[in-house]
């Protein structure tokens, strides 16, 4: 019987965990394979995050394809595009899940000669590093989007402009809501693993070590909140590279025996039943996944103000200025730890808000197959 699914090429994807690499594996694996079909366009890594599960996925068939860098050999990555292109072109959308416009460079123009259609998904509310190109491609971007999608009205603004945002549709970064319930026998287990006791703090954070997550603020933050309560520990999942940077400011404020490192892990949903407070003090975001699902798991949580305002799911989050200080962090982590909350609700706050992955996936099959 011949198979009619819409192929759909993805664009965004990459070797190491991120927000954007986790939507869209779980958009992939939740989605229903006899309608819809990806295939991955990967430039400059060696590897595709996720490869096995999508691999599984599709029956060990391949979809997943490698192309060079554009900065660092232009010619080479052209020339790598115009092959792909002429061998893979039976796709009705390429859709671009990407923080940065700089992305069309690995579909544009070579789409056009093809009649494949665009579909550009803004996942990110701010980038100081590229912000006079963003803002330069903006018209671009408006110009040859078939679809314009973003994961919040920050991130529209970001990618579309302030005045073509409002033709961006919202489409939540929805996640596996149960995997993120709080659980007793994981936050004892996790706890455990890493020696910490029960009565302890634990403030947690999960994300890449970039400049974009702004770790030191967070070690900042964590050293005011240790010289208030002794027995407390920071949990801080992921890699990158101001890694190095980040455990050398821990070593200056000589707090290696409360910062934990967990490195890099494919399935951080234990360690959220472990904290006690999820912490991002980002200098700018689209909507974090993360920030869902610690909500998810009935976290209290504190965010910077540089994040859209629709993190903010459930009564126990806060959002908090940059510029407030470090003591003023400290103070609303340490009031929202004595608080009494009932974690098992977080769940059913999030699906009730919107954010099940079901739901996001069956807005763009909606989207794909019109």
């Amino acid at each position: 019987m011949e198979n009619k699914s819409v192929k759909i090429l993805i664009i965004g994807h990459t070797g190491k965990m991120g927000g954007v690499e986790t939507f869209i594996r779980n958009t992939t694996l939740f989605s229903d394979k006899e309608k819809v079909q990806f295939d991955f366009l990967i430039h400059g890594y060696k590897k595709c995050l996720f490869a096995e599960e999508f691999s599984i996925f599709y029956n060990n068939t391949n979809h997943i394809y490698f192309l060079p860098k554009y900065k660092l050999n232009p010619v080479k990555t052209i020339a790598a595009l115009w092959k792909f292109y002429k061998e893979h072109h039976d796709y009705k959308y390429i859709h671009i899940e990407t923080g940065a416009a700089t992305e069309l460079l690995y579909c544009f123009p070579y789409y056009l000669f093809y009649g494949m259609k665009l579909i550009i998904h803004s996942h990110n509310g701010g980038n100081s590093e590229s912000k006079l190109m963003q803002k330069a491609l903006i018209p671009l971007v408006n110009v040859i989007a078939d679809k314009k999608l973003a994961c919040s009205d920050a991130a529209a603004v970001f990618m579309f402009g302030k005045v073509s945002a409002t033709e961006a549709k919202l489409i939540y970064n929805g996640i596996d809501a149960d995997k993120f319930r709080y659980s007793e026998k994981k936050r004892k287990d996790c706890r455990e693993s890493f020696n910490i006791e029960e009565t302890a703090l634990v403030v947690g954070h999960i994300g890449r070590f970039s400049k974009q997550k702004n770790h030191t603020y967070l070690i900042e933050i964590f050293e005011e909140i240790n010289k208030r309560q002794s027995n407390a520990f920071l949990l801080l999942t992921g890699t990158g590279e101001l890694e190095g940077d980040v455990k050398e400011i821990v070593k200056k404020y000589q707090l290696q025996s409360k910062v934990i490192f967990t490195g890099l892990h494919d399935d951080t949903s234990d360690f959220y039943s472990a904290m006690d407070v999820f912490v991002m003090p980002s200098l700018y975001e689209g909507l974090p996944i993360v920030a869902i699902e610690a909500q998810a798991s009935g976290l209290p949580c504190v965010f910077s103000d540089k994040i859209s305002e629709q993190v903010r799911l459930t009564e126990q989050t806060e959002m908090l200025a940059l510029e407030e200080g470090v003591s003023i962090w400290a103070d609303r982590i340490l009031s929202l730890y004595a608080t009494n909350i009932d974690r098992h609700k977080g769940v059913k706050t999030i699906l009730n808000r919107g954010y099940d992955i079901h739901d996001t996936v069956r807005q763009l099959e909606q989207i794909y197959l019109s």
